[in-house]
Order: structure tokens, then C-alpha cells, then sequence
């Protein structure tokens, strides 16, 4: 448990420092990300096999993958991991053979996409990162890589759709699922951006949204018909079988989205329709300038997490699913919290207040060891 007291006492004072710092930086929050991120890869990347409760059959699916020939996995059937079989060959090769070589690529894979998208898309970079610590996503990682790295190269894939990176967009969406089936459905996202939305239509959405998370095992068998590695979940819900994913119970994915339902609530009882458009005009990146996302839109994503983390917080699929877009959370919070309070020293007491809210629910689950964290080992000490 030192090593993770350690790593957040250097988590802070990384900000604090910058913080003094800032007026001298040009960019405060592409160098904080950079800098909070690199140490974050170097942490994930060093751990030994044993820290992470799927990484020694990660480390066996390596081994394997990256033994067999490269026609194999190009031949490959599209919902058998071939995206990650590709990476797998190739980091082999380069490497030697060497998992930890792995380890830390994955690791950069990412952070690189989740921070790349917090600094494109976050109202407070800062605020977005401490909520991507304290609500336990990076730890996360530890256990669920591919799905993590899966996600991350969707939100790359979003990043260079908007950068008018019409090719690598493509590409980045076709490895995200080839690498994780289920990720596809973050897609959904673009359709929500789309959306004019207002209180009215929200409720229609959320209401439409909770009537068809009812039909679950159509859904379920649809996404089977075309991802089959998947079916074991559609055979585990007609037996009975509502096991939980990744350790975690039920009550504490119930508890996490009551709180986001909160944020939710508040921005949609309280907040004047002028409050819900983008509060600037978003980073201009080699010259394409961006539009920041307006709070509808992260209030949409995000109840798709909080319906499903409600009505289906012990399945073991849906639990998947939710984990897809919980995200956005890391958005919305900031987002309201921005919005809610003009004053600077407000926000950041709202700010530090709710971190430590989540921090709380981090420690608990470190104390249950989910994702299989504990105790940390670093690679050169086993």
C-alpha cells in the first residue's frame, strides 16, 4: 500500500508545482496531462505480472500470439481479438518476446487516448483527471487492458474525426473493435452530438433509454448474432448466471451512479438553457479549430451509465457496457461543477470535496483488492 501513498503524494505535488509554475507555462493543461501522465504509464508499465488480476493470461495470450504467424492473425476471424493479436505479434517481434515491453505500451496507449480527449474536450483538465483517479478507471485498466486500450483508440478515433482526420479516424475505429467488440457502441456518442436536445427531449430519451435496457436478452442475443465470442454472456443470463465483472458488486456501481444521477439532477432542475451551451470556443489545434461539446451531450452519455449501473448493476455484460461509457463521467462532473458555481474558490472547494468523496469509494475497493492491484510489485523485484 506504500507504493500507491507514494504515487498519490507525487500525483499532488505534480499540481501543486505546476500549479506555482503556471504563470511561466504556456500550455498549464497539455503539460500537466503530459507530465501526470507519463508518471501514470511508468507506474502501470513497471508493475510485475502478478499486480492486475488478468495480466498473467494477458501475459499467456502474448506468449501465444506472438509466436504464431502473422498470416494467422490477418486470417483471423474479425471477433476473435484480432486487433489485439496484431499487437501482440508486433510488440512481440520488437521486443523479443519481453511482456514488459508490453505492459508499458499498453499502459501508453491508454493514457494517451482517455488524455487526449480530456484536453480537447474537458471544461477543467485538471478537475477531469483527478476524477479519472479517484473513480478507480485507471486502476481499471489494470485488469480490463484490451478493453481499456480499446476504448481509448475509440476516443482517438473521435479525436480525428473532428481534426477532419477522416482516414485515421477510420482507422483508429476499425482497431478499436477489432480489438474489443463491445467498445462499438461508444459510437453512440457522435449520434448524441447530433441531437437538439432540451429538457423535454431529454426526458423522452432517458425514458426511451430505460424501457428498451428492459429487453435484455434480445439486445444481448442481437449483439452475440454478430459478435459470437459474446454468447457466453446471453448463456450465463438464461441459467441464472448474474455474476458481477471485474469484482465488483453491485452495490457500489449502484451507489457510484446515484452520484452521477445527482450531477445530472442538478444541471437539469437548476441550470438556465443558456447554462447547457459551451462555455468557450474550444483549443484550436493545428489549425483546425474545435468546438467544446455542449452539457446535453455528456448528460446523455452519461445516463446510459447510470441506467444500466441501476437496473443492471450484478450483469456481467451490461457491467461491460457500462463501463464504455462511464467515461464521460469524467466530463460531466466537471462540466456541472463549472457551470454550477462562478466563483473560483467555490468550484474548487465543490472540486476537492467530491474528490475525496471518490477517493473514499477508491479506498474501499483497494481494501477488496478489485482489479487485483495489491499488494504492488514492480518487475525487477520478483
Amino acid at each position: 500500500m506504500a507504493v500507491y501513498a507514494i504515487s498519490l503524494a507525487v500525483i499532488i505535488f505534480i499540481f501543486i508545482f505546476l500549479k506555482v509554475l503556471s504563470p511561466y507555462i504556456r500550455d498549464f493543461d497539455k503539460t500537466f496531462l503530459v507530465a501526470e501522465g507519463s508518471f501514470l504509464v511508468i507506474l502501470s508499465g513497471l508493475r510485475s505480472c502478478n499486480v492486475g488480476t488478468d495480466v498473467l493470461a494477458y501475459k499467456y495470450i502474448f506468449e501465444t500470439f506472438g509466436a504464431s504467424s502473422l498470416t494467422a492473425e490477418v486470417t483471423g476471424s474479425f471477433s476473435q481479438l484480432t486487433g489485439y493479436r496484431l499487437l501482440c505479434r508486433a510488440v512481440y517481434s520488437l521486443s523479443g518476446g519481453n511482456y514488459q515491453v508490453m505492459l508499458l505500451i499498453s499502459a501508453a496507449i491508454i493514457i494517451y487516448g482517455f488524455f487526449k480527449f480530456i484536453y480537447y474536450y474537458s471544461d477543467n483538465c485538471a478537475a477531469s483527471f483527478f476524477y479519472y483517479i479517484s473513480l478507480y478507471y485507471f486502476f481499471f485498466s489494470w485488469n480490463a487492458v484490451r478493453q481499456s486500450m480499446a476504448m481509448s483508440v475509440c476516443l482517438l478515433a473521435i479525436c480525428s474525426l473532428d481534426m477532419k482526420r477522416y482516414k485515421r479516424a477510420l482507422l483508429y475505429a476499425v482497431l478499436s473493435v477489432a480489438m474489443h467488440n463491445v467498445v462499438i457502441i461508444i459510437y453512440i456518442y457522435l449520434l448524441l452530438r447530433k441531437i437538439k436536445w432540451n429538457r423535454i427531449i431529454f426526458l423522452i430519451y432517458t425514458a426511451a433509454l430505460a424501457v428498451a435496457m428492459l429487453f435484455t436478452e434480445n439486445i444481448i442475443m442481437i449483439f452475440c448474432r454478430i459478435f459470437p465470442r459474446y454468447t457466453i454472456y446471453l448463456n450465463k443470463l438464461l441459467i441464472g448466471d448474474y455474476s458481477t465483472f471485474g469484482g465488483e458488486t453491485g452495490g457500489r456501481k449502484i451507489i457510484l451512479s446515484i452520484a452521477f444521477l445527482m450531477f445530472i439532477l442538478i444541471a437539469f432542475c437548476f441550470f438556465k438553457d443558456e447554462m447547457f451551451q459551451p462555455l468557450s470556443d474550444g483549443r484550436k489545434i493545428e489549425g483546425v479549430q474545435l468546438h467544446m461539446e455542449n452539457l446535453w451531450t455528456f448528460m446523455a452519455a452519461a445516463m446510459i451509465e447510470v441506467i444500466i449501473g441501476i437496473l443492471y448493476s450484478t450483469n456481467s455484460f451490461y457491467l461491460r457496457v457500462q463501463t464504455v461509457f462511464s467515461v464521460f463521467s469524467v466530463f460531466l462532473l466537471p462540466a456541472v461543477v463549472q457551470r454550477f458555481d462562478r466563483n473560483k474558490d467555490s468550484r474548487s472547494a465543490i472540486y476537492v470535496i467530491s474528490v475525496i468523496l471518490f477517493f473514499i469509494t477508491t479506498g474501499v475497493r483497494m481494501k477488496l483488492n478489485h482489479s487485483g492491484i495489491y499488494p504492488y510489485e514492480f518487475f525487477f523485484s520478483v
